[in-house]
């Protein structure tokens, strides 16, 4: 299973398809901070990404690398959770 939630972290790892990226929006809109951990991500589709960059959370980018990990790098900082 590419993405585990567990309570205010979700962990992405392996291949994350699009139909992740809903799951991962409905999640994303419940109340208070957010963490996303992509755990040796790889292959990130470009829904989930969007979904990433759409919303304000720390994304947790070790382990990871390619291309979704240098866009991430690029459009989001490093933002500690709960700043």
């Amino acid at each position: 299973m590419p993405m585990h939630i567990d309570g205010d972290t979700a962990v992405l790892s392996g291949s994350c398809p699009a139909d992740e990226a809903q799951d991962l929006t409905d999640w994303l809109r419940d109340e208070g901070g957010k963490r996303v951990v992509l755990d040796a991500v790889t292959h990130l589709h470009t829904a989930v990404l969007q979904t990433l960059l759409a919303f304000d959370i720390a994304i947790d980018l070790q382990g990871t690398e390619g291309v979704a990990a240098e866009a991430l790098t690029v459009a989001r900082p490093a933002k500690q959770p709960n700043s």
